[in-house]
């Protein structure tokens, strides 16, 4: 067997080495289509969520679980081509998406003087970057989810959003994180 280097400098074993990457990964989707009542994808416009979105459309499609529930947490600061990106994903008929534009505290890495600030509040409207976009899913209605409340920490909406879309079933959440650069 080969071994290679792990981020942390480790040694990783290699597993499935009679298939290819792509292969393993279709497996692993038929499985988690097929063993969860619900399944969605964490979305953020990057290379490596698309890839998965685009991964779980196609198992959805060969499980006939489609539509494919899409969460993305929109933080009002993205660049356009990213929100044009996602726009076009997220207008696809095999896309259920959960566009979430609410006034979420956030952290801000580029001021000593407000280390933080709530993209999409309506109090500072006239401070926005963009507007809430037109499109298919999104969601800027302060009362839509039952938990949420204005100023809410992303790192807290987020495991609120999964019980809430979970209405109880086992459901899984797609999450792209690269873990080391190929």
């Amino acid at each position: 067997r080969e071994n290679q280097r792990g981020a942390e400098g480790g040694v990783m074993k290699k597993y499935n080495q009679s298939k290819s990457v792509y292969m393993a990964t279709v497996e692993r989707y038929d499985i988690i289509f097929k063993e969860f009542e619900k399944v969605y994808v964490s979305f953020s416009g990057g290379k490596d969520s698309g890839v998965m979105l685009n991964l779980a459309i196609e198992a959805a499609r060969r499980t006939g679980k489609l539509p494919v529930n899409v969460l993305i947490v929109d933080l009002e600061g993205q660049y356009k081509r990213t929100m044009d990106y996602v726009e076009r994903m997220l207008s696809l008929p095999e896309v259920n998406p959960y566009w979430i534009c609410l006034p979420i505290h956030l952290r801000n890495a580029v001021s000593q003087f407000q280390p933080h600030w709530i993209c999409w509040d309506e109090d500072k409207r006239d401070a926005w970057i963009r507007n809430i976009p037109k499109c298919k899913g999104v969601i800027s209605d302060i009362n839509y989810f039952p938990f949420f409340r204005k100023g809410m920490e992303f790192e807290e909406f987020v495991p609120l959003f999964g019980e809430w879309i979970a209405e109880g079933k086992k459901t899984a959440c797609l999450v792209g994180i690269r873990s080391d650069e190929s």
